[in-house]
């Protein structure tokens, strides 16, 4: 346990002395942002990694839904943010007509429901996966905003993001846990997926429809132990 508690010390110690030095507000995007160029900028064996930036040919669709209504498909709008500009930067070039995700659903029993949505082909991930940041626009609603992923081992991870009770855009951020750090079996050690979004529908909600726009799925990837013989060779594992 105390080897494991140094193990993963070590991992996020460049992150966190950097963010020790100037810490941002509770809500600081461009803080955020900075803090995430300067950690790129001096460790080259972390990567950004663009999950989905909503602007290609990637299906999504409902799965076991407590909801009729669904209506998933992209659309020409992002966010205006400087935050959203700089991090465009650290990404590199975007192609194409700015777009993103939109989701139109409802909920009919708040409390009692809840929205799967899942990308047709699970995303391949390749590393350690150490942070992701989402951009989501939301109409201040009190329902909880949860990614799914799958490790290295073929187990669940569940990320929550957090409460979506905030008008327009935000940034939202989070510290992915160990067992997304973990290796898996020697023919896929550091290879991890991103299998799609939950939603959780709030008690305190009323019933209602409920929309909301996803953009800039990123993930900070340690690739120091994910390079290995075929790691470029992509993988048919179901």
């Amino acid at each position: 346990m105390v080897y494991r508690c140094f193990c993963l010390l070590g991992l996020l110690l460049p992150w966190l002395a950097l963010g020790a030095r100037d810490v941002p507000p509770p809500y600081d995007p461009a803080g955020r942002v900075a803090l995430l160029g300067q950690v790129l900028s001096r460790h080259s064996e972390y990567e950004l990694v663009i999950v989905d930036d909503f602007q290609g040919e990637m299906p999504y669709s409902p799965r076991a839904n407590s909801t009729d209504l669904s209506v998933v498909r992209t659309i020409q709008r992002s966010p205006t943010d400087d935050a959203f500009s700089q991090e465009e930067s650290l990404r590199g070039d975007p192609s194409g007509e700015p777009s993103c995700l939109w989701l139109h659903t409802s909920f009919d029993l708040p409390g009692q429901q809840s929205y799967w949505l899942r990308p047709r082909d699970p995303v391949r991930l390749q590393g350690r996966l150490i942070l992701v940041s989402l951009w989501v626009h939301s109409g201040s609603w009190p329902h909880t905003l949860t990614l799914l992923f799958e490790n290295a081992a073929g187990r669940e991870v569940r990320v929550p993001l957090g409460r979506l009770d905030f008008h327009g855009w935000r940034r939202l951020e989070a510290y992915l846990p160990e067992t997304l750090w973990q290796r898996g079996p020697i023919e896929r050690p550091y290879v991890h997926h991103f299998t799609g979004f939950l939603i959780e529908s709030s008690p305190r909600a009323e019933a209602g429809a409920v929309s909301l726009l996803f953009d800039n799925l990123l993930v900070l990837s340690d690739h120091s132990q994910g390079r290995y013989p075929g790691a470029e060779v992509p993988d048919n594992w179901p």
